[in-house]
C-alpha cells in the first residue's frame, strides 16, 4: 500500500484485513509537521504497530447494538517527509536522515518507467529467499551502543543479516550503530535553526543592519586581540573587510586625537 494521504479509517482497515500491508506513506510531515493538525488516531496506530499482535479497539454499531472491534495494528511501515516526526515515532524507527543534492554533485535520476523493473527483480529475490528459509530464527549479540528500544528496532533486521551471512554481519552492525548515533540529534529550537550560518554574515551572504549594529564590536575584539572561536573570527573578519568598514577605519586613523568642537568642560 503506497499512500500519500489517507483517513484514519481507511489505513485501519488496510492493516488489519486478512492478507496484511506493508504502508509506504510519503509526504508524512503533512500528517504531523507543524501546520498540520494532529493525527493522533494515525500516531497512535503507528505507535501500536511497532509490535506483533498490538491491536487498535474499536466501536463498531451494528443497526441498534454496539460491539468492540479489536484491529491488527501490526505492519511494516517506512515514512517519508520532511522535517522531523513525534518523538514517540522516531524512537521506533530506523532514522536515515537525507540531505539535499549539492549543486554541483551529479546522480542518476531515479525514474519509476525505466527502474521499476528492477525493485521487481529485487524485490522477487528477495521473496524466494524468505520462503525457502526453514530454520529458526537465531537472535544476534548487538552492539553495545545499540540498548532499550533501539534493540528492538534493530535486533530483527541484523538477524536478517546473519540468517543471509557473508559480510553483511559486519556490514549491518555497521550501519546500525552509526544509524543509531545520528538518531540521537535533536530537532533544534527556532532560535538555534536562525543562528545557524547561512553564509558569512548573521542573516546570511549579505550584510544587514544586524551586521551594521555588531560591527563596532567586531572593531573592539579585534583591537584588543581578543581569541575567538573559530566562528567568530571567520564573522568578524568578514565585516572588517567590507569596503565601508575600511572607508570607516581609514577615516577614522585619519581623524585628530581632539575635536575642538566636541571639547566642552563640565
Amino acid at each position: 500500500m503506497t499512500a500519500v494521504n489517507v483517513s484514519p479509517a481507511h489505513l485501519f482497515r488496510k492493516v488489519g484485513c486478512e492478507e496484511g500491508s506493508t504502508i509506504l506513506f510519503d509526504e508524512i510531515d503533512t500528517v504531523f509537521g507543524p501546520k498540520a493538525k494532529e493525527n493522533e488516531e494515525i500516531r497512535g496506530l503507528l505507535n501500536a504497530g511497532h509490535r506483533r499482535g498490538a491491536v487498535a479497539g474499536r466501536c463498531v454499531v451494528r443497526g441498534n447494538i454496539i460491539e468492540t472491534e479489536e484491529i491488527p495494528a501490526y505492519a511494516a511501515v517506512a515514512l517519508a517527509g520532511l522535517g522531523w516526526l513525534p518523538d514517540t515515532i522516531l524512537t521506533r524507527s530506523a532514522i536515515i536522515r537525507m540531505r539535499r543534492r549539492h549543486a554541483g554533485k551529479k546522480f542518476e535520476p531515479f525514474r519509476r518507467r525505466i527502474h521499476a523493473k528492477d525493485g521487481d527483480r529485487v524485490r522477487s529475490l528477495i521473496e524466494t529467499w524468505a520462503a525457502g528459509f526453514d530454520r529458526d530464527i537465531a537472535w544476534p549479540e548487538l552492539p553495545t551502543e545499540i540498548q532499550n528500544r533501539d534493540a528492538d528496532v534493530w535486533e530483527p533486521l541484523v538477524a536478517i543479516a546473519d540468517a543471509v551471512g557473508g559480510d553483511w554481519l559486519k556490514r549491518s552492525r555497521v550501519a546500525a550503530v552509526a544509524l543509531v548515533a545520528v538518531s540521537k540529534d535533536v530537532e533544534l529550537s527556532l532560535g538555534v535553526r536562525l543562528a545557524e550560518p547561512k553564509g558569512p554574515f548573521l542573516l546570511g551572504k549579505q550584510p544587514c543592519m544586524a551586521d551594521a549594529m555588531f560591527a563596532p564590536v567586531c572593531t573592539r575584539f579585534v583591537t584588543y586581540d581578543v581569541k575567538l572561536d573559530p566562528a567568530c573570527a571567520a564573522y568578524c573578519k568578514a565585516v572588517m573587510t567590507l569596503p565601508h568598514m575600511q572607508e570607516w577605519i581609514e577615516a577614522a586613523k585619519t581623524e585628530p586625537d581632539e575635536l575642538e568642537e566636541l571639547d566642552v568642560e563640565f
